[in-house]
């Protein structure tokens, strides 16, 4: 594999990885904002404030979830150029 394609791959793998504890943040978020709405208190800022955390990490984990793709992608473009003409970088 080229130097290319290897580089494209641990990307993809970071941007993955990242996009995932987004994710698991954003769910966290979700879950404590309907903890807080549900005890029917007068906290309702601190449940906006997670409520917005929910949707910033998201669409954060959203984004880096497309680059992570969009990586992968390059790499196995660059892999298959490189099984189909050895010869060329």
């Amino acid at each position: 594999m080229s130097d290319l394609g290897q580089i494209s791959y641990e990307k993809a793998k970071s941007y993955r990885t990242k996009s995932v504890i987004f994710k698991v943040a954003s769910i966290a978020c979700g879950i404590a904002s309907l903890a807080i709405i549900s005890n029917n208190s007068s906290n309702r800022n601190t449940a906006l404030i997670f409520l917005g955390g929910q949707i910033v990490t998201g669409y954060a984990g959203g984004k880096l979830s497309q680059l992570s793709a969009q990586n992968l992608d390059r790499a196995l473009w660059q892999r298959n150029k490189d099984v189909l003409f050895p010869g060329r970088q």
